[in-house]
C-alpha cells in the first residue's frame, strides 16, 4: 500500500512539475521575443 501511495505521490509532483514549466516557458517565450525583435529591428535600420 505504501509503494502504490509514494508512486503517486511522486507521479503527482512530477506532473506539477511538468505542467508549472510549460506554463512560465510559454509565459516567457513570447515576451522574450517581443522583446528581442524590436531591438533587432531597429539595430538594422540605424
Amino acid at each position: 500500500m505504501f509503494n502504490f501511495e509514494a508512486k503517486k505521490t511522486f507521479s503527482v509532483l512530477v506532473c506539477t512539475v511538468l505542467f508549472s514549466a510549460t506554463c512560465v516557458l510559454s509565459a516567457v517565450g513570447p515576451a522574450g521575443a517581443v522583446e528581442v525583435r524590436p531591438l533587432v529591428a531597429s539595430s538594422v535600420r540605424a
